[in-house]
């Protein structure tokens, strides 16, 4: 298997909520088989959030996002295990 990784900024701004506007970015990795078609079975996926956030905000944002509000994740998830995880980077 290989290991693949791509990178997306993004800039959010959620004023609803009261978070106000942030930076980060959308790490995707996952290993991809050598046979075709060469899918990818298990895919982790790391958002890293720029800024002084809430944790609770970020957690729930991020659980929206993934369960919700996604329908590409919720395709994705029926043929590859699918994991994520967040780190905070405060200035």
């Amino acid at each position: 298997m290989n290991t693949r990784s791509f990178k997306k900024a993004f800039f959010a701004d959620n004023r609803k909520r009261r978070i106000g506007r942030r930076c980060g970015e959308v790490t995707v990795s996952g290993e991809q088989v050598e046979s075709h078609p060469r899918v990818f079975p298990a895919l982790h996926i790391e958002y890293i959030i720029t800024g002084d956030v809430n944790e609770k905000a970020v957690q729930r944002a991020i659980d929206l996002s993934e369960n919700i509000y996604c329908p590409a994740q919720a395709m994705l998830r029926a043929g590859a295990s699918i994991t994520s995880s967040y780190r905070i980077i405060r200035p």
